[in-house]
C-alpha cells in the first residue's frame, strides 16, 4: 500500500507508517518549519516499510529529546531508497536533532541516501542493529560524524558511499567529526568496501570510548571482524585512526574489563595527503595489507606503544613528512614493504637520485632493551630516500632486520 506525504509539502505532524506501507515522495521536496518539535517520520515496531524518492529540508527545531528526522525503532525489513535529508545545520537547532536514528532494528537497507547538516549531532546513528546495508549516497557536513556506528551492530555493510566535510568548521569549536566512527559498535562483523572519506577531522575512526550502555551490562563489547577494503581516506586530519581504548568508565563500571581489539583488517586502501598521519594504529592488534600512505603531513603509518601483534604487509609509504613508518609498539612485523622519502609517484623515475628528500626518516623504530624479544621483525623491506635513517632502522637489532636484496 502506497501512502503520500502532505500535498502542500509541509510536514506538520509525525508520519507513522504501518507494516507493509510505502511512502513515495514522488521526487518532491518537503519542509519542516522552524520550531518543529515532533518526530517527522516515525518507524516504530513495524516491518516491510519503504521510503523512497523524497527530500526533506529542516529548519531549526525545538526538540526536547534526542531523535532523528527519520527515527527507526524495533523494526525490521525497512528500506530507504533515494532519500535526501538536509538538517538545519548552521541556521540553528537543538543538540537533539539527528538526521537519521536507527536502533534495535534488523534488515535495514539505505540505498543512495544523502544525509547532511546535523546542527549539533550525527548524521546517521546506528545501535543494536543486525544486517544493516548502506550503499552509495553521501553523509556529509555533520556537526560530528557522517556515520556513527554506536553500540552493538552485527553484520554491517557500508559500500560505495562518500563521507565528507564532517566536524563542520562553521559550527565552531567542539565539532570534531569523522567520516565514519566505529565506537565499540562492530561486535559481529563489519565490512567497509570502496568507501571514500575526505575533508573530515578523521576519515575513519575506531575506538572504545563509552562502555556499552551500562544499564544493560557493564562489560565493554568485543570488537572484531572489521574489514576495510579499498576506498580512499584522503585530505582529512588523520586518514584512518584506529585509536583503540579511550575514555573513562561510567560511574560504577569496571575499567579493566576491556577485550583487546583484534581482527580489524585494512586491505587495498589509500590514506594520502592528510594533515597529520595516514594510518594510526593505536591500542589493538591490526592487519594492514596492500595499502598506500603518501604525502601525509606527519607519518605514513604510526604504531603506538599499545599496538601489539600487528602485521603490515606489502605496504607502500611514500614521501610522508616525518616518518614513512613510525614504530613504537611491541611484537609488530613488517613484510615486503617499500618506504621512500622521495616523491617517486609523481617524480621522474629516471632521475630518482635528483628528487628532493621529503621524509625526515624512513623507518623510525623506537627500541628499548627492556622489551627483549618484543620488538618484532622487518622482512624484505626497502627503506631509502629519506633525510636520515635509511636502510636498517637505528636501534633495530641485526637479527630482526631482513632487507630487500
Amino acid at each position: 500500500m502506497t501512502i503520500h506525504l502532505p500535498a502542500d509539502n509541509i510536514i506538520r505532524e509525525s508520519i507513522v507508517p504501518r507494516s507493509g506501507q510505502i511512502l513515495d515522495g514522488g521526487g518532491r521536496t518537503y519542509l519542516l518549519l522552524a520550531g518543529w518539535d515532533f518526530i517527522p517520520i516515525h518507524i516504530d515496531r513495524v516491518e516491510c516499510v519503504t521510503l523512497r524518492d523524497m527530500t526533506i529540508i529542516a529548519e531549526q527545531d525545538d526538540l526536547g529529546r534526542l531523535s532523528g528526522i527519520i527515527t527507526m525503532l524495533k523494526s525490521n525489513r525497512i528500506t530507504l531508497d533515494n532519500v535526501r535529508i538536509i538538517g538545519s545545520g548552521d541556521s540553528g537547532g537543538t543538540r537533539h536533532q539527528t538526521i537519521c536514528w536507527v536502533q534495535h532494528c534488523e534488515d535495514v537497507t539505505l540505498d543512495n541516501c544523502h544525509f547532511s547538516m546535523s546542527p549539533k549531532n550525527w548524521n546517521l546513528w546506528l545501535a543494536y542493529t543486525t544486517n544493516v546495508s548502506i550503499t552509495g549516497g553521501h553523509y556529509s557536513y555533520g556537526y560530528y560524524d557522517g556515520i556513527k556506528v554506536g553500540n552493538d551492530n552485527v553484520k554491517l555493510l557500508i559500500q560505495n558511499a562518500k563521507c565528507h566535510h564532517n566536524g563542520r568548521v562553521t559550527a565552531g569549536e567542539g565539532a570534531t567529526g569523522d567520516g565514519i566512527d566505529i565506537t565499540h559498535g562492530a561486535s559481529g562483523g563489519c565490512d567497509i568496501i570502496a568507501v571514500h572519506c575526505y575533508s573530515n577531522d578523521n576519515g575513519l575512526t575506531f575506538k572504545y570510548a563509552p562502555w556499552r550502555d551500562h544499564t544493560v551490562t557493564r562489560d565493554r563489547i568485543p570488537v572484531y571482524g572489521v574489514n576495510v577494503v579499498g576506498g580512499s581516506y584522503d585530505n582529512n586530519g588523520n586518514g584512518i585512526f584506529l585509536q583503540g581504548f579511550s575514555g573513562e568508565p561510567p560511574a560504577g563500571a569496571d575499567g579493566s574489563n576491556c577485550p583487546f581489539p583484534m581482527g580489524i583488517n585494512l586491505r587495498g586502501t589509500s590514506a594520502n595527503n592528510n594533515t597529520n598521519t595516514g594510518i594510526v594504529l593505536g591500542a589493538g592488534s591490526f592487519n594492514v595489507t596492500d595499502c598506500l600512505t603518501y604525502k601525509n603531513g606527519l607519518n605514513g603509518v604510526d604504531l603506538s606503544t599499545d599496538a601489539k601483534w600487528c602485521s603490515v604487509r606489502n605496504h607502500r609509504s611514500i614521501a610522508n613528512r616525518s616518518a614513512n613508518i613510525n614504530q613504537w609498539g611491541q611484537y609488530n612485523s613488517f613484510y615486503n614493504c617499500y618506504c621512500d622519502g622521495r616523491d617517486v609517484i609523481t617524480g621522474n623515475h629516471d632521475d630518482l637520485e635528483k628528487l628532493p628528500k621529503i621524509s625526515k626518516m624512513g623507518i623510525n623504530w623506537q627500541w628499548k632493551p627492556s622489551r627483549g624479544r618484543a620488538h618484532g621483525f622487518i622482512h624484505h623491506t626497502y627503506n631509502e630516500g629519506s633525510q636520515s635513517a635509511n636502510g636498517k632502522p637505528v636501534h633495530l637489532p641485526d637479527r630482526r632486520w631482513e632487507p630487500v636484496d
